[in-house]
């Protein structure tokens, strides 16, 4: 009777503990908010699929974020945020053909299998399709979508941690793309992938050595030839001699927000030749330098932009600021402070690249300029009689609301005449003189 007791104490005690390790082992291996595997889980169970890799079959890792997740959480709060990530989260536990994984925040990986590669990309097509509309309903205002980079592997025995950055490099390649969101990983992006590296590993000690040269384009008077003022440009000299073309490094350096550092680094170099200029009794023209979107994405560029001005006993009248229009987009309430901040202080600031993105005329308004530079594509259609109607009504509606006009990429002479005939007073483009070493433009315009 006494043995009989023990042996069902025992057993009795023994089946909660079991239950309370079952517990623990699935929260190990689970996200508490999602449900979904963590990384190392995930892998585990990734690798057991794998095991039976059948040659007729397709799998694919699947990178996804959510667009723009911090102003979810910034504007409605992290319990918002939250019951999007589950959202999402259920999206991804809904197929027996696929394993799901919160990395952190709002980073998944996926991998999901299939007979045929368009069935696994079309479950990818409509899952994101669907919680996009999905999160519509809820936030109209606010344009909620994924962002998502997907490899095909090509054999069971692939290094898991490069199949899964593989896909990642593809979603980084089209993040902040105002058309795709997905796309399917390219060999070449590897490649690419090293080249950003090699920039980012030599961009400081580059920038210490002297390696990056400030350019200047000159402005022009369209009607008489006269130098206006002039754009601050750079250039990377390589140790070979060779010159690096911006369009190369300069979009690596905005991702890695290095763009900053050369932004500054570049606005110094003017403000010292600007110091020389007037030490030697001669009028500086005004020059504009250009300052990223990345600038505001920390506290702006007012106070050290100022501080350095200031440093350099310069007025901040011969300094112009320009801005892209798509900041006009993202980050409004700060760019529209530190432009009013800027303008009050004495700076001229102007618009780059007007009419290239979703900006309007009414933003104008809110956020006023001095100068709107219009981008290049403008002339070089076929300027008949409706585009010459409607460059010159846009045109006066700009310079309505006291903002100057500045066409950009003027290369023929008929160009010229044809802004001249629509009323306009300012340009630059190499019909008047190209980007050249601000010691050249120095030797050359500051006589």
């Amino acid at each position: 009777m006494d043995g009989k007791n023990i042996r069902i104490k025992v057993s009795s005690n023994r089946e909660p503990r079991l239950q309370g390790q079952s517990r623990i082992f699935h929260l190990k291996r689970r996200d508490p908010l999602t449900g979904l595997y963590l990384e190392k889980a995930f892998k585990n169970k990734v690798k057991e699929k794998l095991e039976g890799w059948q040659d007729n079959m397709e799998y694919a890792f699947v990178y996804t974020d959510i667009n723009d997740f911090s102003y979810i959480n910034d504007n409605f709060g992290h319990s918002a945020g939250n019951e999007i990530l589950k959202s999402l989260a259920s999206y991804l536990r809904k197929g027996d053909n696929m394993i799901s994984c919160r990395l952190y925040s709002d980073l998944f990986v996926i991998f999901l299998w299939d007979t045929e590669r368009d069935a696994v990309l079309q479950n990818i097509v409509n899952t994101s399709l669907e919680f996009s509309r999905k999160q519509k309903e809820i936030y109209p205002s606010c344009g909620i979508r994924l962002t998502t980079g997907i490899y095909f592997m090509e054999h069971k025995d692939e290094n898991l941690d490069v199949a899964i950055e593989n896909a990642n490099l593809t979603r980084k390649s089209i993040k902040g793309s105002s058309t795709a969101f997905c796309h399917v990983y390219e060999s070449k992006m590897r490649s690419q992938r090293e080249e950003e590296k090699q920039v980012l590993a030599d961009f400081q000690e580059s920038l210490k050595e002297g390696g990056f040269e400030v350019y200047v384009q000159p402005k022009f008077f369209l009607s008489r030839f006269e130098l206006y003022g002039g754009e601050a440009l750079v250039r990377w000299r390589k140790e070979n001699g060779r010159i690096e073309s911006p369009d190369f490094f300069i979009p690596i350096l905005e991702k890695s927000g290095y763009i900053v550092e050369l932004d500054f680094y570049v606005y110094e170099q003017v403000l010292i030749y600007m110091r020389s200029w007037l030490e030697e009794g001669k009028e500086p023209p005004v020059i504009s330098v250009n300052f990223s979107r990345g600038h505001f994405e920390g506290e702006g560029i007012y106070r050290r932009i100022l501080s350095m001005t200031k440093a350099y006993r310069i007025e901040p009248k011969y300094i112009e600021i320009e801005i892209t229009e798509s900041l006009l987009i993202t980050g409004y309430d700060l760019v529209k402070a530190e432009v009013n901040q800027l303008r009050q202080a004495g700076f001229r600031v102007a618009i780059d690249d007007f009419g290239t993105g979703y900006s309007s005329l009414g933003m104008l308004l809110d956020i006023p300029a001095d100068v709107v530079k219009i981008d290049k594509s403008f002339l070089h259609r076929e300027n008949g009689g409706n585009e010459k109607e409607f460059i010159q009504n846009m045109g006066r509606l700009i310079e309505s609301i006291q903002e100057e006009v500045i066409f950009e990429g003027i290369e023929t002479e008929e160009q010229r005449e044809f802004l001249v005939d629509c009323g306009f007073r300012l340009g630059q483009g190499f019909l008047f003189d190209e980007p050249m070493p601000i010691e050249v433009f120095q030797e050359k315009y500051m006589k």
